[in-house]
């Protein structure tokens, strides 16, 4: 005789008829318990269950510009590179957070429109000073 195993689930309340359903019609499953006793308000309630909102925590800040479009024009109007450590206090003086740097850099050096000047501190490529340029011509 194959020897059995034990194994335990927790479910949410509104998938139990589901669940039961599943487990009694699936193949190798030869007994199913159900704790009626351990059910009650004495749960433990820590737990979240899958697609459970989050409890509320700090609401996210919302800015006019975009981070990207932040950190381009900061960029654009650097008179030399901009250092991380420039482009971190001028994020910090808009009320960003200084971490949100990281990301905007790697998405605009994965679109080509930033790059790292040989001394140090960021740059725009030639394909974002065009896109400026012809910006700027059909403006005018």
């Amino acid at each position: 005789m194959p020897r059995l195993h034990k194994i335990s689930l927790e479910v949410e309340e509104v998938a139990v008829g589901t669940v039961m359903r599943a487990l009694h019609n699936m193949a190798g499953v030869v007994a199913v318990n159900y704790h009626m006793d351990e059910i009650g308000y004495k749960q433990n309630r820590s737990k979240r269950s899958n697609g459970a909102q989050p409890p509320a925590g700090k609401p996210r800040k919302s800015f006019a510009v975009t981070g990207r479009d932040y950190l381009l024009r900061l960029i654009g109007k650097a008179k030399a590179p901009l250092t991380n450590a420039a482009a971190r206090k001028a994020f910090l003086a808009d009320g960003r957070s200084e971490n949100s740097i990281n990301s905007v850099v790697h998405l605009l050096r994965t679109e080509g429109l930033i790059g790292y000047a040989p001394d140090g501190g960021y740059i725009l490529t030639k394909k974002q000073k065009d896109r400026l340029r012809h910006r700027v011509s059909k403006e005018a």
